[in-house]
């Protein structure tokens, strides 16, 4: 053995890999054609020598190698077979077709819409036997007949399965496969996501509900060390590698627990764009403005946000005009005004009171204090409000 493949146990693998899976030895044999009398071979299109034409590339096949070629012997051997089995979402399997085919023709062809795992589920519908196998130990009694694309009860003979990868950041697709490992006689999709009898919005939170994925402690972890020194925006940054790269199990319950860090900076941002320090934001609007900046990063980093499950937008506010005077007309805090307006009610006078409800039913206007719509009054009032202000000021 030489020296080099004893130095480390994998250089020593290494050495014996190469060695037995190089092939048979080669010998390589150089005619020479003049001693014979014959002429130099040419090329034909240049007319000149061909020295490829000269040299013969040959198999040497020793004595014993030969004995037993001649006898019969199996050269190599591979057992069990292995049948490779597709994992797909509904209706997002592979088709091979002809660039000359009708597509018109294909999409509507129920023959191309049949698949290892679409049969699978039309077979636990059909016959009892077949759903004590999941979808990875099925191939051991079952036959899969690609011509006709259905599965058929194996006459003899055995074979093994073998799911195709799936990287974990692919997402919705990983979690299917993880399913598929150990849930027996499913008959559709929506049985894969069902558990105890509840169903599951997604894949990933069946495989949860099973107690197939971990708890996300160490993404906490990595989250809270890098928000004790790290900018809002860094941090949103951050928030969308983990969900895009990282396996993390619950990115709803991360984004509840975080997302007060990752809009830190927002209403500032937007009392400085209008120059109004007091400018009022209701408490679901910096969260929208969030998912709006989380979205933009999920598409410059390749990825949707809908491919993930967070809130969505509660819809409160949307983004700011740029115009001071407009943003401060719109930001009313609603609530406190409210209670405003019921103190200046109680404290009318019998003459004021009667004045109110004249003007308001006159106007039409609905007494229920709970409406606080906002009206355009340089003041920052709402309608209530500015009516108390004029019967306190000239009652």
């Amino acid at each position: 053995m030489p020296r080099k493949a004893s130095t480390t146990k994998g250089i020593f693998i290494k050495y014996l890999f190469k060695y037995v899976t190089k092939g048979p030895d080669c010998s390589k044999a150089y005619l020479q054609k003049i001693t014979n009398g014959d002429d130099v071979p040419l090329d034909e299109d240049t007319q000149t020598r061909n020295e490829v034409k000269e040299y013969l590339d040959c198999r040497y096949i020793c004595e014993q190698d030969a004995c037993w070629r001649v006898f019969g012997y199996d050269i190599h051997r591979h057992h069990p077979s292995v049948e490779r089995m597709a994992v797909h979402l509904p209706d997002e399997n592979y088709i091979l077709y002809d660039e000359n085919a009708n597509m018109t023709e294909i999409v509507s062809n129920e023959f191309f819409r049949r698949t290892m795992l679409t049969e699978w589920f039309e077979c636990n519908k059909k016959f009892p036997e077949a759903r004590s196998l999941t979808y990875l130990e099925f191939t051991s009694k079952w036959c899969w007949l690609k011509d006709k694309r259905v599965w058929e009860p194996r006459r003899s003979g055995f074979k093994i399965g073998r799911l195709y990868y799936v990287h974990p950041s692919v997402g919705e697709r990983y979690y299917l496969r993880m399913l598929l490992m150990i849930v027996k006689g499913t008959q559709d999709y929506e049985q894969l996501r069902t558990y105890n009898g509840k169903l599951y919005h997604t894949f990933k939170e069946a495989c949860n509900a099973r107690g197939l994925l971990g708890n996300d402690q160490e993404w906490y972890d990595a989250f809270n060390e890098a928000a004790a020194w790290g900018t809002s925006s860094q941090l949103r940054q951050l928030f969308v590698t983990m969900l895009l790269f990282c396996d993390v199990k619950d990115e709803y319950a991360f984004f509840e627990k975080v997302w007060r860090v990752l809009a830190d900076d927002i209403q500032f941002q937007i009392r400085e764009s209008i120059g109004n320090p007091r400018f009022y934001i209701p408490d679901n609007s910096p969260k929208d403005l969030l998912l709006d900046d989380l979205a933009t990063l999920f598409s410059k980093n390749g990825g949707r946000i809908t491919d993930h499950n967070l809130p969505k937008k509660a819809g409160t506010i949307k983004h700011t005009t740029g115009n001071r005077l407009i943003e401060e007309e719109l930001s009313y805090n609603t609530s406190e005004l409210l209670l405003e307006a019921e103190s200046d009610m109680s404290s009318l006078n019998d003459e004021q009171l009667s004045e109110f409800y004249t003007i308001t039913a006159l106007q039409h206007i609905d007494l229920i204090l709970a409406d606080t719509q906002v009206c355009a009054y340089p003041t920052n009032f709402t309608k209530h409000h500015a009516l108390f202000s004029t019967l306190f000021l000239f009652l």
